[in-house]
């Protein structure tokens, strides 16, 4: 399977796992994010094991200092 925000490749992975898996975007990652509208792409061809996909997006905002 393969995320991609605002059309860059963010996640990429392969095989299957039958539980939510949490992944944190890298800096380089959190730069695509756009002020306003965002697009998310999902990408997933499986032909064995699990046969749908689930994706979210949490933020979590750092603690004030």
């Amino acid at each position: 399977m393969e995320v991609l925000l605002n059309g860059t490749l963010i996640l990429s992975r392969e095989g299957y796992i039958t539980d939510y898996d949490e992944h944190s975007l890298s800096a380089e990652h959190l730069k695509c994010f756009r002020i306003g509208k965002n697009v998310v792409s999902v990408h997933c061809h499986q032909t064995g094991g699990g046969q749908f996909i689930d994706v979210g997006l949490t933020y979590q905002a750092k603690a004030e200092r």
